[in-house]
């Protein structure tokens, strides 16, 4: 994976912006902004480091420990890294919106007894206007559903 998300990094769409728009549903701005891009490219370096200790430190471990021992410091080892992971990346980004003016903007809306959801990066982007466009399918198999507003249907 550690390859996975550097070949991404430098390039226009690094795999953590496809990953905040798939995962969480984070739309961008409009306008596009150089520093918010070099944000998740850097976030992509980040993972791509990440993986790569996790998977040097793993390789190591299985053949120094034995089997039970490696099991447990395998599990203990990958929470940690990713939970460190995570919120560093997290805490990165909300610097970098700090920085750049940029706030993250939700918002809830009943509409025909679902609950839409409205995720954007600023606050011009947090209209919402009635009309949906069928998306891709969640992870459960259900149709996400989303709006102009970046709106993802929670049932």
């Amino acid at each position: 994976m550690c390859v996975l998300f550097a070949r991404t990094a430098r390039g226009p769409n690094p795999l953590v912006t496809r990953l905040a728009a798939e995962v969480v549903a984070l739309r961008l701005p409009a306008t596009h902004h150089l520093n918010l891009h070099r944000f998740f490219q850097g976030a992509t370096w980040l993972w791509a480091g990440i993986f790569l200790t996790l998977t040097t430190s793993l390789a190591v471990l299985m053949v120094t420990e034995p089997a039970g021992l490696f099991l447990m410091l395998s599990t203990v080892l990958t929470a940690a890294l990713v939970v460190a992971g995570a919120g560093a990346s997290t805490l990165w980004f909300l610097s970098a919106l700090r920085k750049l003016g940029l706030t993250v903007a939700t918002q809830r809306r009943e509409i025909s007894g679902c609950s839409w959801q409205a995720v954007a990066t600023s606050a011009e982007d947090a209209t919402m206007e009635d009309g949906f466009i069928s998306g891709s399918r969640m992870p459960n198999g259900l149709p996400r559903l989303r709006g102009p507003a970046g709106l993802v249907a929670a049932h």
